[in-house]
């Protein structure tokens, strides 16, 4: 139970609040199954990626709601320290392996990094 929500369910907050709409965090759970668990129970509202709901056990009994002006933001760093010699070329290879899937699942529209 927390009344301060924390990382994602406080950008929600935020939202919500300048709408001028009530919302209270009552619980924040980890884990998608168990987060539409407890939404088809009737104890909340939920955010989860499709194929989550699609193979979710609970999918008969929740309702899905398209909110077209809805953006959901991934940021993703790659963090290590400095490469040198032999670790070079396999963080290298980490990083640009990273990037093809996020990008051919359209997952994330690549940006420069600043720290690079």
């Amino acid at each position: 139970m927390s009344d301060q929500p924390f990382g994602r369910s406080r950008r929600d907050f935020m939202r919500v609040a300048a709408a001028g709409l009530p919302f209270n965090v009552a619980v924040e759970a980890f884990g998608s199954e168990l987060q539409l668990s407890l939404v088809a129970r009737g104890l909340g509202i939920g955010l989860a990626v499709p194929e989550a709901l699609a193979r979710s056990a609970h999918r008969e009994s929740l309702q899905r709601v398209d909110a077209a002006d809805f953006r959901n933001v991934l940021r993703i760093r790659l963090v290590h320290g400095a490469p040198s010699g032999r670790l070079v070329r396999p963080v290298a290879l980490v990083r640009d392996a990273l990037m093809e899937k996020l990008e051919s699942d359209a997952i994330v529209q690549p940006i420069e990094d600043p720290i690079a």
